[in-house]
């Protein structure tokens, strides 16, 4: 039952985005995961093209589901290259922005060149 609530929420806020961001979406997969900290978002594109003009949208995206969600990590990548294990960890920061009082940071990974995640600045976990 939570998890339908979730993709009802994912689903209006992607209905919120504009038509080419919604049209990246539809070409790509959505899939959820529980974690201790909240929900973890990750979408999952057919192709390298599709992956690069979805992340240069990431940050109307991660507003979308801010307005929405309580608690989320967002993770892009292609269908080929999943999420890397160990998440934030395996990166380096590309970019930051503020959405309400919640800084949010883009990760990538230089092992994985199509792969980004969205994390709150509090779920940032140090390099170890």
């Amino acid at each position: 039952m939570e998890e339908e609530l979730i993709q009802t929420a994912i689903n209006r806020a992607y209905s919120s985005l504009a038509r080419s961001i919604q049209e990246l979406l539809a070409a790509s997969e959505t899939r959820l995961a529980k974690t201790p900290h909240g929900w973890y978002i990750g979408i999952f594109t057919p192709s390298s093209e599709v992956y690069r003009k979805l992340v240069d949208q990431v940050q109307p995206l991660t507003e979308s589901l801010t307005r929405v969600m309580g608690t989320f990590r967002l993770g892009v990548c292609t269908s080929n290259d999943p999420l890397p294990p160990g998440g934030s960890t395996t990166g380096t920061i590309a970019n930051r922005f503020l959405i309400d009082m919640t800084w949010y940071y883009q990760v990538n990974s230089d092992s994985h060149p199509f792969w980004c995640e969205v994390t709150p600045e509090d779920l940032l976990k140090p390099l170890s």
